[in-house]
């Protein structure tokens, strides 16, 4: 954790709330791009981003282990992102609307350099690729986007997820089994 941080952390508990813009700033991308994975839709993911740092300002008095202090935030995030989705009661967004997806990824979607049997190609696993990640349980869809999408290592996704690192790589290595074979035509 950086000295800032740290510092912005100490200033928070004794009460300046106008250093909490720091640790905002530190946390807001992985916190909207968590928030953003679980739930595929940029809305929502924007509501749980407001909602986990309102927790984690509420919170602040409470910590104790300032050295955790990102894998706490990062639960935050995952678990109100879960009750949310849980909360939709089956209803169902589809990221297929690229109206859904944020600037940056429809970017990348498209490349008009590229021949149109190629684009379809990739338009196509692309679709088979979020159905099948939609698809996963909700703890080894989250255990896959926080380790392969984040880049989070195994030790702190068990702290956010509150499991064992042998459950985050036993969730982990059957997610990514589940999709090898639900993609097994692209390969």
């Amino acid at each position: 954790m950086s000295s800032e941080l740290h510092d912005a952390i100490s200033r928070c508990k004794n009460g300046d709330s106008g250093a909490f813009k720091v640790i905002v700033r530190a946390f807001e991308r992985r916190v909207l791009a968590i928030a953003y994975s679980i739930l595929g839709n940029s809305e929502e993911a924007l509501e749980v981003m407001q909602e986990t740092f309102y927790r984690v300002f509420k919170s602040l008095g409470r910590l104790r282990n300032e050295a955790g202090f990102a894998s706490f935030v990062c639960k935050v995030a995952t678990n109100y992102s879960i009750d949310v989705k849980r909360r939709r009661n089956g209803r169902h967004v589809s990221l297929d609307d690229e109206a859904e997806l944020p600037a940056s990824v429809r970017l990348q979607l498209t490349d008009y350099r590229m021949k149109p049997d190629t684009v379809a190609e990739r338009n196509e696993l692309w679709a088979a690729l979020k159905h099948a990640v939609a698809a996963l349980p909700d703890r080894q869809r989250t255990t896959l986007i926080l380790h392969d999408i984040d880049g989070l290592p195994k030790s702190e996704i068990g702290k956010i997820m509150g499991c064992p690192q042998g459950t985050v790589r036993s969730n982990l290595h059957i997610a990514r089994k589940k999709l090898q074979n639900k993609l097994r035509d692209f390969m």
